[in-house]
């Protein structure tokens, strides 16, 4: 009996992850058809970064989860060309000084880049950062 119970449960984890990858494609094939770029995968773009983090940050020591925040940070940014502090630090819902922290490191390494004035400005992904994205496969 329990072997049955077993069974059914692999069935519907294997319809379920089914359904999640349709779902992930409709959202890309939505988001082209509205002229916005496709937000890459935040899990595949966060197992990227950690694996090249050393050609992208150097020899900083960057914790999983801060690759994490790192990886959404860019995923939002590409998403919507352009973002605010204050977006950022919704988007990752963490305090404004550690998003600041992690924005820091993205501009040192090259992937973001601000532009405007102190009050008006905005970050955008520089050509370091698209090639991080073209480099994942995203």
């Amino acid at each position: 009996m329990a072997d049955t119970s077993n069974e059914e449960l692999a069935k519907l984890q294997q319809e379920v992850d089914i359904l999640k990858q349709e779902r992930d494609a409709l959202k890309v094939e939505i988001g082209t058809l509205k002229g916005i770029p496709a937000i890459p995968e935040k899990k595949s773009l966060t197992k990227f970064i950690s694996a090249h983090k050393q050609e992208y940050f150097g020899k900083k020591k960057l914790s999983e989860t801060v690759l994490t925040y790192l990886a959404t940070l860019i995923s939002y940014i590409a998403g919507k060309q352009q973002a605010r502090l204050s977006e950022l630090q919704q988007a990752v819902s963490l305090e404004c000084r550690t998003t600041q922290r992690y924005v820091r490191i993205l501009r040192e390494s090259g992937c973001i880049e601000f532009r405007g004035g102190r009050r008006n400005g905005v970050f955008a992904l520089t050509e370091q950062g698209k090639k991080l994205l073209s480099d994942a496969n995203l």
